[in-house]
């Protein structure tokens, strides 16, 4: 490509002010987007629930941790709790969540 010279004044757009939040956002309408929603749900996916905080990567397994707990709650009344079972048993509920998000298998063998 050629490059090719060409004069361009800065002044008129240094004079411009910018646009106002009210401005920009009516302007966004007219073009058929909604900023307030975009903006809501932007801010609803940011906040952390306070087990996100504290649990940090656990908080994505809590529902399975549940389950697995109701599950050794029936394998202690059968008698066949010991450490390994357990082990297995947690694999057993955190591997398919683990897989769907993909963390390999030194992460799922830490979280165990």
């Amino acid at each position: 490509y050629q490059p090719f010279p060409g004069i361009i004044t800065y002044e008129p757009f240094s004079k411009t002010l910018p646009l106002t939040y009210d401005k920009i956002v009516k302007y966004m309408e007219r073009q058929g987007y909604n900023l307030k929603r975009s903006e809501r749900r932007i801010s609803d996916q940011a906040k952390k629930t306070l087990f996100e905080k504290d649990f940090g990567l656990y908080s994505y397994f809590l529902e399975d941790i549940m389950n697995f707990l109701k599950n050794a709650k029936t394998l202690d009344k059968v008698g066949q709790l010991y450490k390994g079972k357990l082990k297995e048993e947690l694999l057993k509920h955190i591997n398919p969540t683990a897989k769907k998000r993909n963390y390999g298998n030194k992460v799922i063998k830490e979280l165990r």
